[in-house]
C-alpha cells in the first residue's frame, strides 16, 4: 500500500540515506534522496513534505555530511567541491572548492558521514 508520493521534479533517485541518530528535525528522522540529476532532497516522512531540494550541484554527489548543531547539510561532489545548505531555509550558504572544500570536509565530525551501510536499497 502506497501511503504517500513525493514529486521532486528531479532525476531518478539513486540513493536513499537515513539521517544519523544525532541529527533530528523536531525529533523526527528524515530521508536524504540523492538523484541522478545531481540534486539532493531531504524528505520528512511523517510530515509528508520536502524540507530541502538542493539543485545547484554541477557534478555527481559523492558524500553527504550532516551538521547537527548548525542544521546544515554538507554535500561533497565528484569535482571535490563542497556545497553547504541551510536545511530550514533551503538556502545555499556556501560553495567551496580546492583546499577550503577539503578543510570543510575534514573538520566535520566523521560520525556525521553517511557510510555505505546506511544506504537503503532501492527496488527496481
Amino acid at each position: 500500500e502506497i501511503l504517500h508520493k513525493f514529486f521532486l521534479e528531479a532525476g531518478p533517485v539513486t540513493s536513499l540515506l537515513m539521517s544519523p541518530d544525532n541529527f533530528r528535525l523536531r525529533t523526527d528522522q528524515v530521508i536524504c534522496c540523492v538523484c541522478s540529476d545531481h540534486s539532493v532532497a531531504l524528505l520528512h516522512l511523517e510530515g509528508k513534505k520536502c524540507l530541502l531540494h538542493a539543485r545547484k550541484h554541477l557534478f555527481p554527489v559523492r558524500l553527504i555530511k550532516w551538521h547537527p548543531v548548525e542544521n546544515f547539510l554538507i554535500v561533497g561532489c565528484a569535482d571535490d567541491s563542497v556545497y553547504i545548505w541551510e536545511i530550514e531555509t533551503g538556502t545555499l550558504e556556501r560553495h567551496e572548492t580546492g583546499e577550503r572544500a577539503r578543510t570543510i570536509l575534514n573538520c566535520c565530525d566523521d560520525s556525521q558521514l553517511l557510510k555505505p551501510e546506511s544506504v537503503l536499497p532501492l527496488a527496481s
